[in-house]
C-alpha cells in the first residue's frame, strides 16, 4: 500500500544516512499478513530494502505481528540486547504516539521517532480515525498481558492476546 511504501522508504533512507556516517545499524522491517495476503508486509518491505542496497547482515524481518503491541514485543526479541540501546522508530505521524507507547511498554526506552511523511509533506491521515479506537484497546490488552505475565503465565501463551 502507499502507506507501507512510505514507511519503507523513510526507514531505508534513515538506515542509509546512518551508514553514510559510518554506523552499522540494524533495520527491522515489521508486519504480518493481512487477511488473504500471501506475503507479510515485513517480507515485502525487506525485499524493497535489499533492492535499495541495505546489506542483508543489517536487515531483520519480523513477519508475525498483527498489532503494534506484538510488533513491539517481536521486534524486541529480534533485536536482543540492541533493544536496550537507542532505536529509531519510523511510522506515520498519526501513529507515532501509540507506537511510542507500545515500544516503551515492551521495554524499549531510548526511542527517536521519525515520521514516514517527509518535511513539508501533508500528513497521512488515512488511519487517524482508527487511533481513537485502538488506544483504549491497546491499553486494555497491554494491562491484561502484563497482569498475566506478572502472575507467572508464560509469555508465549499470552502473546495471542495482543493481536
Amino acid at each position: 500500500s502507499p502507506r507501507t511504501a512510505a514507511r519503507t522508504a523513510r526507514g531505508i533512507a534513515v538506515h542509509q544516512a546512518l551508514e553514510a556516517r559510518g554506523e552499522s545499524p540494524l533495520l527491522v522491517m515489521s508486519g504480518g499478513r493481512g487477511p488473504g495476503e500471501p506475503t507479510s508486509h515485513a517480507t515485502l518491505m525487506g525485499d524493497a530494502a535489499r533492492a535499495a542496497g541495505v546489506p542483508p547482515s543489517t536487515l531483520r524481518i519480523e513477519a508475525e505481528s498483527h498489532s503494534t503491541l506484538q510488533n513491539a514485543l517481536y521486534s524486541r526479541d529480534i533485536l536482543g540486547p540492541a533493544a536496550e540501546g537507542p532505536l529509531i522508530l519510523v511510522t506515520h505521524r498519526y501513529h507515532l504516539p501509540r507506537a511510542w507507547a507500545s515500544f516503551r511498554w515492551a521495554g524499549m526506552a531510548d526511542l527517536t521517532l521519525v515520521s514516514a511523511e517527509g518535511p513539508g509533506d501533508p500528513p497521512e491521515i488515512g488511519g487517524l480515525w482508527n487511533e481513537g479506537i485502538k488506544w483504549p484497546g491497546n491499553a486494555a490488552r497491554a494491562a491484561l498481558y502484563s497482569a498475566a505475565t506478572a502472575i507467572g503465565l508464560e509469555e508465549s501463551a499470552v502473546r495471542p492476546l495482543l493481536r
